[in-house]
C-alpha cells in the first residue's frame, strides 16, 4: 500500500495551488514534480497489474483490487474541486503561458479538473477490473504446497587418528 499512497500523494500534492506556483517558477522543482508523478505512477500500475501470487509479489491480490478504489477517491475529489471552482486557482499559468490562450482561465481550469476527474476514474476502474481478473485466476489455481523440509546434513565423522582443526 506504500506505492498506492506515494502515487496519490504525488498527484494531489503537486495540485495544491501554492505548491504548483513554486514548481512552475523553479525548473528543478518542476522537473522533480514531473519525475515524481511519472515514477510513482509507473510503480503503482506495475504493482496493480502484477499477475503473480503473493509471494513472490509484494502485494496480495485482494489489496490490488482494493487499491484503485482507495487511490481513485482523492483524485476524483480534487478533480471535482478544480472543476467546480469559481475562481482561477492557478494564476501562475497566466505568467508561464497556457496551452490554449483563446480559452478563459476558469474554463481551462474546469476542463483540466474534469480530465483529472473522469478519465482518471475510468482508468482506475479498468485497473480494478484487471486486478479482479488476476485475483479470480489465482483463486482457481490449486493451492500451493509448501516444500518439505530438508533433513539436516550430517557431518562426516573424522577418521581414526585425524583431528578436527
Amino acid at each position: 500500500m506504500f506505492i498506492s499512497a506515494a502515487f496519490v500523494i504525488s498527484v494531489v500534492f503537486w495540485l495544491i495551488p501554492s505548491v504548483q506556483f513554486v514548481a512552475m517558477l523553479d525548473w528543478r522543482i518542476y522537473t522533480f514534480m514531473n519525475w515524481s508523478v511519472a515514477v510513482s505512477g509507473l510503480l503503482y500500475w506495475w504493482m496493480l497489474l502484477d499477475h503473480r501470487p503473493h509471494p513472490p509479489s509484494l502485494t496480495r491480490p485482494g489489496l490490488r483490487v482494493l487499491s484503485p478504489v482507495i487511490t481513485m477517491t482523492p483524485q476524483i475529489l480534487v478533480g471535482a474541486i478544480i472543476t467546480f471552482s469559481t475562481h482561477d486557482l492557478y494564476p501562475i499559468f497566466s505568467l508561464c503561458g497556457r496551452a490554449f490562450t483563446s480559452v478563459p482561465a476558469t474554463l481551462d481550469q474546469s476542463l483540466g479538473g474534469l480530465i483529472m476527474w473522469v478519465p482518471a476514474g475510468v482508468l482506475e476502474a479498468i485497473g480494478a477490473m484487471m486486478a479482479l481478473r488476476h485475483l479470480m485466476r489465482l483463486s482457481e489455481l490449486p493451492p500451493r504446497v509448501p516444500p518439505k523440509p530438508r533433513p539436516a546434513k550430517r557431518r562426516a565423522k573424522p577418521a581414526l587418528g585425524v583431528r578436527n582443526l
